[in-house]
Order: structure tokens, then sequence, then C-alpha cells
């Protein structure tokens, strides 16, 4: 049984939503610089690779990447910094005690127990061991700058249902008027061409990307009621859409430290989904301004 997608795994990787990957070993900070220099960040046939001759090469292969890399981790550690952001050891508890909720709820009581047993710990040792490690204090700071930035920005959640003909799509906005959305999206699920889409939660600012939800279609749902349907949209790239508002909540002005009560009831209650993650990071990485040196010739 895994830990929720950590900090480290979605600023460097990116990872896919659902999917199961181990954290990265973590070396822990020191105030001396050959200790850091030295730490063992993993093991190679038996054999220490050490903290700065993995940094150093990296940066000799592949310095794009590695810049890269660091400052999808610098934008989140800025916020981080900006806002104060700094769970305590209650949140954290409280935060592995919902994971777990979450997990009894979407696996079978055997494998849950199974999963436990593999590791050899009880619910009660898995909670404690979770709520302890740095993987969690990461996951959960995340959790709430992203959380919060749709206090700030306002939210909506909208079910949406793609098309790639414009002819079908026009059809499909008939039949909700005579059956309802739900029952017109069960009756065009199975063509060829269009997708029903699983409901999206979103800040304003960082609307869903894949597939594209161009700012026109947010305005449009933006001047729409709980239960109303856009007419069919077309997207720049090419899709057609239907959606229905299913809630929407405006923006505040109320600064992180009068928020955070309710950003970590928010998040305890139904935590962001990496796709929520993915576009706050993307909205910040496209906010930032990235340069490089120009290469000095090497001619003399």
């Amino acid at each position: 049984m895994k830990p929720p997608l950590a900090w480290a795994l979605l600023i460097l990787g990116g990872c896919a939503a659902g999917s199961r990957r181990d954290a990265p070993p973590l070396v822990t900070p020191s105030d001396g610089r050959r200790e850091r220099d030295d730490a063992i960040v993993a093991l190679l046939d038996g054999q220490p690779l050490r903290w700065r001759a993995v940094a150093e090469k990296m940066l000799e292969i592949d310095p794009r990447t590695a810049v890269e890399t660091y400052v999808r981790w610098r934008v989140v550690d800025d916020r981080r910094k900006e806002l104060g952001v700094a769970p305590g050891l209650d949140d954290l508890r409280r935060r592995a005690e919902a994971h777990v909720a979450i997990a009894r709820k979407t696996m079978p009581d055997k494998e849950f127990r199974d999963r436990l047993a593999a590791d050899g710990l009880t619910e009660k040792e898995y909670i404690g061991r979770l709520a302890d490690s740095a993987w969690m204090a990461q996951a959960l700071t995340l959790d709430l700058i992203v959380r919060y930035q749709g206090f700030v920005d306002g939210t909506m959640t909208i079910d949406r249902v793609a098309f790639a003909e414009e002819a079908e799509a026009r059809r499909f906005a008939a039949r909700c008027k005579e059956a309802g959305f739900d029952a017109a999206a069960e009756a065009v699920a199975p063509l060829k061409g269009v997708r029903r889409l699983p409901r999206e939660t979103f800040a304003r600012t960082a609307p869903p990307s894949d597939p594209t939800l161009d700012g026109w279609i947010v305005e449009a749902l933006d001047g729409l009621k709980p239960g109303e349907l856009t007419d069919v949209e077309s997207s720049r790239t090419d899709l057609k859409y239907v959606a229905r508002l299913v809630d929407k909540k405006m923006g505040a002005s109320t600064p992180y430290a009068a928020a955070k009560e309710a950003v970590l009831a928010s998040v305890l209650k139904d935590p962001p989904s990496p796709e929520e993650i993915r576009r706050w990071i993307a909205s910040r990485l496209a906010a930032a301004k990235l340069e490089y040196p120009a290469k000095r010739s090497t001619n003399n």
C-alpha cells in the first residue's frame, strides 16, 4: 500500500494519475558541505553513489533537464515560503489517517490487510510511519498550496463530453434537453469519437489541459448556474464539447494564515487530484521566465 503521490514525484516525474511509484530516496540536508557532498544517495552493484558525483554528472550529461527539474521544485518551494505553509504534526497525522480511510474505500478489505501484513505493520503503525515521513510532509505541503490557490482564484466543478464531430455534438445537446445530461451521455458513450470525461474540479486560473478546456469555454461555464449546460463549444484542438456546470465557488482574498484551517479541512475531505496538481505546477512554470546564458565561443 503506497502513500499518496508525493511532492517529489509530481515535480520530478510528472507521473500519470493513478500510477504507483516508490518515492525516491531522500538525503537529509546537512550544515556541512563535505558531509552533504559525500552523502550516499544509492548503491550500484553494492557500490555507493555519492551526492556530489551524481549532481555533477547530471549537469554535465543533460544540463537542461537538470535545470528544469530544479526549476519545477523551485516554483513550489518559493510559493511555500511566500505563503508560510508549514504543516504541523497533528495536520500530518490527520492527512495520514485520511489517506488510509481512502485506501480502505478503494480496495477490498483482504487486499488492504494483505498489504499491511506484507510490510509487517498494523494499521496504526502504518499511519504513524506515514505521518512521520518526509514524503507525507512534502505531499501535504503541495496539497495545501494547490487547494489554497483554488480558494484565491475560485473553483469550478464540471462534467463534459468531448466529440470529434460537430454534428454528433449537436445531436447530443438535443438529447440532453429531452432526457437530461447523464442519460444522454450514457447513450452516446459507445460511439466512436465520443468521450465522457471524469468529473473535473479546477481553479479558474488553471483549467484542464488534457484535453484542453479553452478560456472562452470557462467563461461560458462561468455564466451558468449549477446544473445548466453550455451550448456546443469548439476547442482550439478541434474537439467539440458540451459541458455541465456542477458547482462553482468564487475566489476570496483571504491570506493563507487565516484560511489554512478551511484549506486543510478541504484537503482532508477531498485531496487535490494528480491532474489538479500538475495543472497548478504548469501554470507556475508558464508564468516563470527561464533563460539560459549564451554559449561562449571556444575559438581563440
